[in-house]
């Protein structure tokens, strides 16, 4: 009788320690790929945080960080706020780097000064009851 109560308790517990150890192993797997892929992504942002800005008039914006690339521009995120810089400010290599088109860059900005007209045009018209050209007369 002592023989089976010592072979129960034994073997309960071997049975348990298996599956603790099971998922230990499953937990572990790393994917080296997916690593080195985080980790060269971590560093090219970190790479492309800061970077100073000169304007063709002498106008710097050091520490500057590109927000976002418009048709016509860049916009920078300084230390003392946001700013769009336009690509006619800018030298020539600046330009390339951004892949700048003279062309498109005028469309661009043609499009949204129109598109600028017309939202003040129904402002006015709308807010205070009168075209924009009886503003002007």
């Amino acid at each position: 009788m002592s023989v089976v109560g010592y072979f129960i308790p034994v073997c309960s517990y071997h049975f348990c320690r298996c599956r603790v150890e099971s998922k230990k192993t499953e937990s572990t797997h790393m994917n080296p790929r997916k690593t080195t892929i985080a980790i060269l992504a971590a560093l090219s942002v970190s790479l492309a945080l800061a970077d100073d800005f000169k304007t063709i008039n002498g106008k710097e914006y050091k520490n500057a960080t590109v927000s976002r690339v418009e048709a016509d521009g860049i916009v920078l995120k300084t230390k003392s706020g946001i700013t769009k810089v336009y690509f006619t400010e800018l030298p020539k290599d600046v330009q390339e780097r951004f892949h700048y088109d003279s062309a498109q860059g005028a469309h661009f900005t043609a499009d949204r000064e129109a598109t600028a007209a017309q939202q003040n045009a129904a402002f006015a018209e709308h807010r205070l009851g009168r075209t924009a050209d009886q503003f002007v007369a």
